[in-house]
C-alpha cells in the first residue's frame, strides 16, 4: 500500500468514526418558555401544547363528580404476570408503578420503570359540561384475574367508563387496554387529550451513557419511525402534525410506550430533557401529548412496558424495534439479521457472553478470511514491487509521468494497487456496525467476564482520583488490551508493506491505537473485548498465510502475470480508464 493509499484509508476510517461518533444535529434554539414543576422540583422547559390545560381538580365536572364517591380512600391494585408487577390506584386507573420482575438495577435493586411520584397522566375528553379528566375519575374493580383486570367508573344514570386491562400471551410485556365509554352519548363532544410525563431513574452503571441512550421515539402514519435527538444536552420539543401510532419514553435498555394501531390521536407534541443537575439520578424527562379530534367510544390501545431487546420488540409491528438503534442502512441489516440471530442462538446453549463474543469473532473472522487472504496477498505484491517502483521515482521526475509509467508497471505485472486496501474497506461495515450494536446490547447488560461485572459498561481494573480529559477517570483493562492488540496488528502489518511508506506515515498505524484508546474507554467492555478478540485472530491469520505465501512465491505470481500480459497485452477496463484520464490531464498540462 503506497503513501496514497495509506492516507485515503485512514481518512476513510477517521471522517467515518467521527461521524458517527460526534456528529449530530445541532439542537435548535428554543425560544424562551414557561416551565411546569415535576416532583423532584426540576425546570422542565414545557411548550403549551404539551402542558395539560387546567388544574386536575377542575377536570371532574360537578354533573359527574356527584356520582363518585370521593370521601373513601384509593385502594391499591396489584396486576402482575410473570414478567410485570404492576401496581395502580382507584384513583384513575392507571399503570403508576411498574416493576420488571426479570431485571434489576446496576445496584441489585428491583427495576422499576415508573414510579407514581415520577409521573402524570392525563386522559381529557370534552363533555356538554366542560373538560372530563378520565384519570381524575375514581374507579372500582369489576373483574380481576392473571390475565385481565376490568375497572368501572359510575358516573350515574347509567352512565359509566370502562377501562379493561389484558396481558398478552405471545409478548409478557405488551398489555392490550381498552377504554370504552357507555350511556354517555348525549353527554360528550368531540376531542380527546392524552398527556403523559415520566421522568425515568437511573438503572444502569454509567448514567452518562444512559442518558446519551434516551429519547422520545415516535411512528406515525405518514412517516413512520422518528424520534427526538437522543444527545441533546438541551431540552428537546417536536410537534407532530400526523397520525400517530406510538410514543415511546425509551431509556438505553428499557421502554415504556404507548401504542394506538387507529392512530385516531391526529395530533401530538413530544418532549424531552435532561435534569438539569447533572448528578441527579432521572436519566430524563419524558412528555407526549396526543390531541384527537374524535368523541370517545371506544378506545383500543396497548402498553409496553420491557427491555429493548429486537426480538421482542419486534413482535409489537409498526417498527417498534427501531426503538433499538443498530445503527443506518447497511450497518443496521448486518446487526438485525447477522450479529443478533448469532447471539440469540448462541445464548440458548451457553450462559457465558464472553465465550459468545469470542464464537461471534471466530464466525465472522472466518467468513472474512477470503477478504483478509486477498488483502495480504495485494499488499505482499505491492512490497515486492517496491524496488521497481524506487527506480521509477528516480527515473521520472514529473508527477504525471511517474503515475503513467507506475499504471503500466502494475499492467504487465497484473496488479491492481487497490487490491490491498479495497478487501480491508469491505470489512469495515462489520467493524462499525459492532460500535453500533455493543453499547445497545440489552444481551450483555449485567454478564459478567473475567474481571468484568458488566459488559455493558465499561470495565474498571483502576479508579483514578482525577479525570483525565477525553479519557475519564478510570482504567479501562479490554480497551488497553485491544490498543496492545491493535498495535500489534499495525506491527505486523507493517511487516508486509515494508518500503512502501517512509516518514510520519509509517507510524500512522500506531498512532491511531492511542487515539481509540481515549475514545472506547468509556465504551461497553463487550466492545473492547471483541476488537481485542478479532486483533488477535487477524494476526494469527496473517502469521499463517505468511508461512504458505512468502515474497518469494508472490515474486513468482508477477513473473508469471507478466508473461500472460506480454500474451494477450489486454487491459482491464479500469486500467483502460486511468490511464485515459491521466493522459488527457497530462495534456492538458502542456497547453
Amino acid at each position: 500500500m503506497d503513501r496514497n493509499q495509506f492516507i485515503g484509508l485512514v481518512l476513510i476510517f477517521v471522517l467515518t468514526f467521527v461521524y458517527f461518533q460526534y456528529i449530530a444535529p445541532p439542537p435548535e434554539e428554543m425560544p424562551p418558555a414557561d416551565t411546569i414543576r415535576v416532583e423532584n422540583n426540576e425546570q422542565l422547559p414545557a411548550a403549551d401544547s404539551i402542558a395539560p390545560t387546567g388544574q386536575a381538580s377542575t377536570l371532574v365536572p360537578e354533573a359527574f363528580r356527584s356520582a363518585q364517591t370521593t370521601d373513601a380512600e384509593p385502594q391499591e391494585i396489584v396486576f402482575e404476570n410473570e414478567v410485570l408487577r404492576i401496581q395502580m390506584s382507584t384513583q384513575g386507573g392507571y399503570p403508576q408503578l411498574v416493576e420488571l420482575k426479570r431485571f434489576k438495577t446496576y445496584a441489585g435493586e428491583p427495576l422499576y420503570l415508573l414510579r407514581p411520584e415520577h409521573q402524570k397522566r392525563h386522559l381529557i375528553v370534552n363533555t356538554r359540561h366542560g373538560a372530563l379528566d378520565l384519570a381524575q375519575l375514581t374507579y372500582t374493580v369489576k373483574k380481576q384475574d392473571a390475565q385481565e383486570l376490568v375497572l368501572e367508573a359510575a358516573l350515574g344514570e347509567g352512565k359509566r367508563i370502562i377501562q379493561t386491562y389484558r396481558f398478552r400471551q405471545d409478548v409478557p410485556y405488551l398489555i392490550d387496554y381498552t377504554l370504552r365509554a357507555e350511556g354517555l352519548e348525549n353527554e360528550l363532544l368531540a376531542g380527546m387529550t392524552f398527556d403523559w410525563q415520566a421522568s425515568m431513574l437511573n438503572t444502569e452503571k454509567d448514567v452518562t451513557l444512559s442518558r446519551n441512550k434516551a429519547t422520545v421515539n415516535y411512528y406515525t402514519t405518514e412517516d413512520g419511525f422518528d424520534g427526538l435527538n437522543e444527545i441533546s444536552s438541551e431540552p428537546e420539543e417536536e410537534t407532530v402534525e400526523a397520525p400517530v401510532v406510538w410514543t415511546s419514553f425509551k431509556q438505553q435498555f428499557f421502554s415504556a410506550a404507548v401504542i394506538h394501531p387507529a392512530a385516531s390521536f391526529q395530533k401530538a407534541a413530544l418532549f424531552v430533557a435532561p435534569p438539569a443537575d447533572e448528578n441527579s439520578p432521572i436519566v430524563k424527562h419524558y412528555g407526549m401529548r396526543w390531541e384527537s379530534p374524535h368523541k370517545l367510544s371506544t378506545l383500543d390501545f396497548q402498553l409496553f412496558f420491557g427491555p429493548n431487546k429486537v426480538p421482542i420488540l419486534s413482535k409489537v409491528g409498526y417498527d417498534f424495534e427501531k426503538n433499538v438503534y443498530l445503527g443506518w442502512a447497511l450497518f443496521r441489516w448486518i446487526n438485525r439479521y447477522v450479529i443478533i440471530p448469532i447471539f440469540n442462538f448462541f445464548e440458548q446453549f451457553i450462559d457465558n457472553y464472553g465465550l459468545i463474543i469470542i464464537l461471534l469473532v471466530l464466525i465472522i473472522k472466518t467468513a472474512l478470511f477470503p477478504l483478509t487472504y486477498r488483502s495480504y496477498i495485494g499488499m505482499g505484491k505491492m512490497k515486492v514491487l517496491q524496488p521497481e517502483i524506487q527506480a521509477l521515482k528516480e527515473k521520472y521526475s514529473d508527477p504525471q509521468e511517474l503515475q503513467m509509467a507506475q499504471m503500466e508497471l502494475f499492467r504487465q505485472v497484473g496488479v491492481n494497487p487497490l487490491s490491498g486496501c479495497l478487501p480491508m474497506l469491505l470489512q469495515m461495515p462489520i467493524l462499525f456496525a459492532m460500535f453500533m450494536f455493543f453499547p445497545n446490547a440489552i444481551e450483555l447488560r449485567q454478564e459478567a467476564f473475567l474481571w468484568a461485572d458488566d459488559l455493558s459498561t465499561y470495565d474498571s481494573v483502576l479508579d483514578l482520583p482525577f479525570s483525565i480529559p477525553f479519557y475519564g477517570d478510570h482504567v479501562s483493562l479490554f480497551t488497553l488490551l485491544m490498543t496492545l492488540s491493535s498495535i500489534a496488528y499495525a506491527y505486523y502489518s507493517s511487516q508486509n508493506t515494508a518500503g512502501s511508506q517512509a516518514g510520519p506515515m509509517k507510524y500512522m498505524g500506531y498512532f491511531m491505537p492511542i487515539v481509540f484508546m481515549f475514545v472506547l474507554n468509556s465504551y461497553p467492555a463487550g466492545l473492547s473485548f471483541y476488537y481485542f478478540c478479532s486483533n488477535v485472530i487477524t494476526i494469527g491469520q496473517q502469521l499463517v498465510i505468511r508461512r504458505f505465501v512468502d515474497d518469494e512465491k508472490i515474486r513468482a505470481i508477477l513473473e508469471e502475470n507478466k508473461k500472460k500480459q506480454k500474451g494477450n497485452g489486454k487491459q482491464s477496463s479500469f486500467q483502460k480508464r486511468l490511464e485515459e484520464a491521466m493522459r488527457k490531464a497530462q495534456q492538458s498540462k502542456k497547453k
